[in-house]
């Protein structure tokens, strides 16, 4: 029951006072004598001026607080965590097995999992998929900061094309001592919107540091993969002679005894109307030491002209105009 002296009690409450549990019977008292002298009573309490949030959930703190909350696509789901000194960074290396997924990267803000706590953009509502640590945390990678801010993707949805289900990119920069994320988007969700993070220099480096020294999730063809690429790509002069350019060379995790080889010939035509293809390579993998491997298929493939044991894979709609056999071939049937 609300006693006949409530309104001017309410009125003198402090925030050391107990709460009072009340009985309310009446909806035109809840809002006459409990809600606008509950109301009045905050707008006058002080360091809080009318209309602002109360102590504990700021709209942004001095130095990465955080307290957005939003439930539609591109969005927030809770409030982020409220810090008062800098924001801290985790990246977790997720490797499920291999007929459940993909291994991802999945940043870790102030204890908790940046791409579970948002909406993607796009069709289909499907939930982000962190970027693999090959590219992601490779040496010289995309999240080292410099002055000069740099895009980076972090996460994609759905089927993998972004402008139909989405990718999630960010800016990265360093300010001084801090590293900070900002310039949240996706191509899917024009309305993006997620607050700015800004990290100790020291303590994001040394994660991003520790995460890419992180090899446990790495099988031995993903090894050699990455060990030829890194190897192929210092060998551009070998490319120029058979004017060709290298696309990626990849692993399966469901295909533990083969990586592959991606080529395009000729180079630097895949925006323009000219025809190009896709020249494939499958090769087989042993039980041998990565690196030896490695530098075993790197002097094989650099030894003469690719295009003349590789398989077409693909290419432009009229790439039949540059005289070799077509249709493609499917590689998952190779």
């Amino acid at each position: 029951m609300i006693p006949a002296d409530f309104t001017s009690t309410v009125a003198q409450l402090t925030t050391s006072q107990a709460t009072t549990r009340l009985l309310l019977t009446d909806p035109l008292a809840v809002q006459t004598q409990v809600g606008l002298p509950i109301r009045e009573h905050s707008r006058r309490r002080p360091g809080f001026p009318a209309g602002r949030p109360e102590a504990g959930v700021p709209e942004s703190g001095p130095s990465g607080g955080h307290a957005k909350s939003h439930d539609s696509c591109g969005r927030l789901r809770d409030p982020w965590p409220v810090t008062m000194g800098p924001d801290l960074l985790s990246l977790n290396i997720i490797c499920p097995p291999p007929e459940e997924g993909g291994v991802e990267v999945r940043p870790v803000v102030n204890g908790r999992d940046l791409l579970a706590d948002v909406f993607p953009g796009g069709v289909g509502g499907s939930r982000y998929l962190g970027v693999g640590p090959r590219y992601l945390l490779d040496r010289d990678g995309p999240l080292h900061a410099t002055a000069v801010p740099h895009a980076v993707r972090l996460a994609w949805s759905g089927c993998g094309v972004e402008e139909c289900c989405g990718a999630l990119y960010m800016t990265v920069r360093r300010d001084g001592e801090h590293v900070v994320w900002a310039g949240w988007r996706d191509l899917a969700n024009q309305d993006f919107d997620l607050p700015e993070f800004r990290f100790t220099a020291s303590q994001y480096e040394a994660e991003v540091l520790r995460a890419e020294e992180d090899r446990s999730w790495e099988w031995p063809a993903g090894a050699v993969a990455r060990l030829l690429e890194a190897g192929l790509r210092g060998r551009e002069d070998w490319l120029v002679r058979w004017e060709c350019e290298l696309e990626a060379i990849w692993a399966s995790r469901k295909q533990p005894d083969r990586i592959h080889v991606l080529l395009r010939y000729p180079p630097d035509r895949a925006d323009t109307d000219l025809p190009w293809i896709q020249f494939g390579m499958t090769l087989p993998i042993s039980v041998d030491e990565p690196s030896d491997q490695a530098e075993h298929l790197e002097a094989r493939l650099t030894a003469g002209d690719p295009r003349a044991t590789a398989e077409v894979w693909g290419g432009s709609h009229d790439a039949e105009l540059l005289g070799y056999p077509w249709p493609p071939v499917d590689p998952l049937f190779t």
